[in-house]
Parts: C-alpha cells; structure tokens; sequence
C-alpha cells in the first residue's frame, strides 16, 4: 500500500476525536520541520502520547481487569511493582476486547502484531528522551522508522476495524438479502408447528451477537434477533393469515480477509409465546 493510502487509513481512524486529529496532523507537522533537528523526536513524542491517549484514556480499569482473559498474576497485563495494568492488556482491550486467546488467533498474526506494536512504542519513546544517540536524525533512518511504525499501526487499526464491523449489527445490512434468503428458505420446524399449510417470513432484526470460536482467517459466531412472519390457516377463500414475531438465532460463518459471510445453518425459533 503506498504511503500516502497509509497515512489516509491513519487519518480515518482518528477522525472521529477531533483532538487526537489535531496531535495526529501536528504529529506529522513536526516530521516537515526539516531545518529543525530535532522533528524526528517531536515525531515520536506527538505519536507516542496519541496512543497513550487512546489506549488509556477510552478504556477503564474495570473493564480491563473483568476480561476473561486478564489476570493480575499474568506479568504481560499486570505490573506488581507498579501495581498498574499494562500497555499490553489496554491495547488488547481496545483492539480485541473481551474475547478469549482462542477467537483472538482467529485474527493472523494478531498476538505477533501487538507484540510489533509495543517494541516500535517502546522504540519511539527511546526517542523522545534527548540524547546524542537520538539528535539530528539522518532522513535514511527516518524514513525506515515512520514506514515500519505506520505498517504496525495500520494492521492493528485493521483488526479494530473488523472486530468493529463484525460486532456492530450494521454489518449484517450488508448481507441482508442474503440472511433474508436464507432464512425464508430454511424450513423452521418450529414455526411448521403452529402455521398450518404454511407461513413467509417478512422482515428480521438482528439484535446482538456472540463470538463462539474459530481458526486462522475464520470465526463463528451467533446472532440473536426477531423474526417477523406470516402464518397462514386454511384454504381457499377461508384461509387467513396472522402476523408473529419471535426470536431467533443463527449460527453464521465469516471469513476475516476478507471480511465477509461464509455460509449460516442451525436456525433457532422460541415459539413459546405463541402458547401463552
């Protein structure tokens, strides 16, 4: 991807914070002070502090410490002699939230990218500290520093991004036909049951979704939302037609590059309302 589309992907990132846009845009403003021999380390100090803002300021303590996957005896997300929670487990946090080693490896090289993320951090705040080790900076090494940091940042803001998607339910809208298709044309014994010489769906609503497991490049999860139909009594001029709604779930296959549906099965209908 050429640079330019990197730094843009970065932009778009941050574009929804207008503060941390301003660090961002400063951030690079600094690198372009080319007479000034010290651009490089405001680089890296403009950089370092927009991560540190987003990675601690956006995500409580609490949060971090009730994930499955936290533990204050595990030194890679707790420091006991600074009794504080690591810049490992905020940035798992926000990246990956709350779900287990099993879904993150889902993700390739995901574990192997926060790792890259946090030794180039690390790299940057050497330079932030002054010293005749880290002045004047030649262009050469400059540029080696920015596309390696900004390659790393890129691959975590892309698995946000997927995990935002795929956690939103607008990412179902896309595929909307698609679950609608399916779900019209699957023979739900449960609403068999109760409709007589038939039924047709109308519409669905997806209402939240849960990670269950995977493996490398795919996840499953399920959703649970309502479905709205049309159930149907009698024949002829006597038959009748009576609209239900009820919940559902479904389990859904999903490729992650590229994000989208590999295939649903296993619909779940509770008809138990209809009998109240």
């Amino acid at each position: 991807m050429k640079r330019d589309k990197v730094k843009q992907e970065i932009h778009n990132f941050f574009s929804k914070n207008v503060f941390y846009l301003k660090v961002l845009h400063s951030t690079y403003h600094s690198l372009r002070q080319y007479s000034n021999p010290l651009r490089f380390n405001n680089f890296c100090l403009g950089y370092r502090e927009l991560f540190r803002m987003f990675l601690e300021e956006t995500v409580q303590d609490s949060d971090v410490k009730s994930c499955s996957w936290f533990s204050e005896e595990n030194k890679k997300y707790f420091d006991k002699d600074k009794n504080r929670i690591s810049r490992r487990a905020y940035l798992r946090y926000k990246i990956f939230n709350n779900l287990s080693d099993d879904i993150v490896q889902c993700f390739p090289h995901a574990f192997e990218e926060i790792d890259n993320f946090l030794k180039l951090y690390n790299k940057l705040s050497d330079f932030v500290h002054i010293k005749s080790a880290t002045f004047d900076i030649d262009d050469e090494k400059i540029k080696e520093l920015k596309t390696s940091f900004e390659s790393c940042v890129l691959s975590l803001i892309n698995n946000y991004n997927v995990l935002e998607k795929i956690a939103s339910t607008y990412f179902f809208e896309e595929y909307h036909e698609m679950l609608e298709d399916y779900v019209c044309n699957y023979d739900i014994e449960e609403i068999s049951l109760l409709s007589g010489p038939g039924y047709s769906v109308n519409d669905f609503y997806i209402k939240n979704i849960d990670f269950l497991n995977g493996n490398n490049n795919t996840i499953s999860i399920k959703i649970h939302g309502r479905i709205y139909l049309e159930s149907y009594y009698g024949h002829g001029e006597e038959s009748v037609s009576i609209p239900n709604d009820f919940p559902f779930s479904t389990q859904v296959e999903l490729s992650i590059s590229p994000c989208q549906i590999i295939q649903m099965n296993n619909i779940e209908v509770d008809t138990s309302s209809f009998y109240e």
